[in-house]
């Protein structure tokens, strides 16, 4: 169920997104389209690598994912191949995060085992607690 919301959600943007840039006097160059397909394949590779499976509540993956999709979006556009360090660094420096704080508390960093400990240190961070 929530692969199919995820999927359908994804080609809404797109279709959005393609009316928009018809619509606009922006001019879209080729590589746009492969910096943009990189984002995304970086995104889901980071995801699956770093512990995405287990975000609560389930709907905040969507949010973070169209809410990097855009930020990229906007910084291709804008900024063209210096938007490059954003959708690579941003990631980077999450799965760096992440693997400094799995070794920290003793955890996994590939496959976040134990997984109760891991989820237990997560709600504790949305909860404010850095401890």
């Amino acid at each position: 169920m929530m692969k199919s919301i995820v999927l359908y959600s994804l080609l809404f943007f797109g279709f959005v997104t393609w009316l928009v840039f018809m619509q606009s006097n922006l001019i879209i160059e080729k590589y746009h389209f492969f910096y943009f397909i990189l984002s995304v394949g970086v995104w889901f590779l980071s995801y699956h690598y770093f512990g995405g499976r287990f975000i609560r509540p389930q709907w905040k993956k969507v949010g973070k994912l169209f809410a990097y999709l855009i930020i990229s979006s906007i910084l291709i556009l804008s900024i063209a191949h210096y938007s490059l360090i954003f959708i690579i660094g941003h990631q980077l420096l999450g799965g760096v995060g992440h693997f400094m704080i799995c070794k920290k508390h003793g955890i996994d960093w590939k496959t976040c085992q134990p997984e109760e400990k891991y989820i237990e240190l997560t709600e504790k961070w949305a909860k404010g607690d850095f401890s």
